[in-house]
């Protein structure tokens, strides 16, 4: 049996919140209407004198006010067993209740609203649009398989399996359009989901990443492209504008073939290209002088035979006929190659252009651009036994992508062969 210590009601608690108590005989429910049998009995119960003098209630507990201090225990200001005993329990409590806020919070973070907030602080950092918008298609993929295939909706449920399960889901299942993806694009989503884990790691949300002993999947370097020689004719070719032929239409004519020709025996890179200079043209020796950045070496990169043909009938014609055209005033006399309008040739200009020369041509196969020009003259190069010291000096860097492919490719070759290219 509990024991029930019983409290006196004071004149405000009876005049202000049971002032209906005046008879102890009056007001009693019925016992089994409305209560509990416990309680039925302390009602019916016979009142003793000293209740009913001091109007004490039998069930209810007078609430203690703050003021009142807990009756039995002897308190004093700045007794150390008290604070020690108060204290004590306090911070322990209140440090558990941290590490367990921590881990509530950690266990039940969703996958979606980590990957908001991720995407949110690469925004807050000032990463470019196509990068933030890369990042959300790659994390959209892996919580799209999470929560399909794995019925995972927790950050905290991702383990190192279920990304080795999502990595062979990427590498047999096709895509939209039912193509398979390439290892290369298998590779960056991979990266960007362990960004994702690594950053967080960093800000609490996952305690350890799940790639930490798996493997980044390495993508393979392309296979060399070269420009095939029907490919090389469709573009001289479609190098004339469409219509009547007129003065507009043979100086563009001219120059598309002389861009073109420039590109393919120097191997130069389009800012390159857009950056030229009539004073950077050697008409007697047939060389193009190219300056990366100022204080450096110049670069002399030698024209083919029909490579300087070519460049000197567009000199020969362009202020001539662009007098006849447009307005002088507008026409820049230092830069090569101008556009319709007379200004400076820029390098979306040349991306343009070779996109309205593969649809003359009736060029299907995507990659037909100025790059695939540049590894056309690597391989043709060495193929034709040049130095490959002497190549690196005239593409005006020391490690060149088309270069390493080559030499990839080359070495490839040796091994199945046992022949030397």
């Amino acid at each position: 049996m509990l024991e029930t210590v019983q409290e006196h009601w004071t004149e405000e608690v009876i005049h202000g919140q049971a002032s209906t108590v005046t008879d102890s005989t009056q007001g009693k429910p019925e016992a089994g209407k409305g209560i509990c049998s416990s309680c039925s009995e302390a009602l019916a119960a016979p009142v003793s004198p000293t209740q009913e003098s001091t109007g004490e209630h039998p069930i209810i507990v007078r609430p203690r006010t703050k003021e009142e201090p807990q009756q039995g225990t002897a308190m004093r200001l700045g007794d150390p067993s008290v604070i020690a005993s108060v204290e004590k329990p306090s911070s322990a409590r209140s440090n558990s209740g941290s590490r367990t806020n921590r881990c509530t919070k950690r266990g039940s973070l969703s996958i979606e609203q980590a990957i908001q907030n991720y995407l949110q602080d690469q925004r807050n950092h000032n990463r470019r649009p196509k990068t933030v918008e890369w990042h959300q298609m790659a994390l959209g993929l892996l919580q799209h398989y999470l929560l399909s295939e794995c019925y995972l909706t927790l950050l905290s449920q991702i383990t190192e399996t279920e990304l080795q399960g999502w990595f062979e889901f990427l590498s047999e299942q096709p895509t939209s359009q039912g193509t398979l993806r390439t290892r290369g694009t298998i590779a960056s989503y991979l990266r960007s989901a362990r960004a994702f884990c690594r950053w967080s790691v960093r800000h609490t949300a996952l305690e350890q990443s799940p790639f930490v002993h798996l493997p980044l999947l390495k993508a393979e370097a392309p296979l060399l492209q070269l420009l095939e020689p029907e490919e090389w004719e469709g573009l001289l070719l479609a190098c004339r504008p469409p219509g009547e032929p007129d003065v507009q239409g043979e100086l563009a004519t001219v120059r598309n073939q002389a861009i073109l020709w420039v590109l393919a025996d120097t191997g130069m890179r389009v800012p390159e290209v857009c950056g030229l200079r009539f004073s950077d043209v050697d008409r007697e020796r047939g060389i193009l002088m190219v300056q990366e950045k100022e204080g450096a070496r110049q670069r002399r990169l030698p024209l083919g035979q029909q490579g300087r043909q070519a460049l000197f009938a567009y000199l020969d014609r362009r202020d001539s006929d662009l007098v006849g055209v447009v307005n002088q005033r507008t026409i820049c006399e230092e830069a090569l190659f101008l556009s319709a309008t007379g200004h400076p040739l820029t390098p979306n200009g040349i991306s343009l252009f070779f996109g309205r020369l593969r649809k003359r041509a009736g060029i299907m196969r995507k990659g037909v651009d100025p790059s695939l020009l540049r590894d056309t003259f690597v391989v043709q190069y060495l193929l034709a036994g040049g130095d490959l010291c002497l190549l690196q000096e005239l593409l005006g860097r020391e490690e060149s992508a088309s270069v390493k492919r080559f030499l990839q490719m080359r070495n490839e070759r040796q091994c199945r062969m046992g022949t030397v290219l």
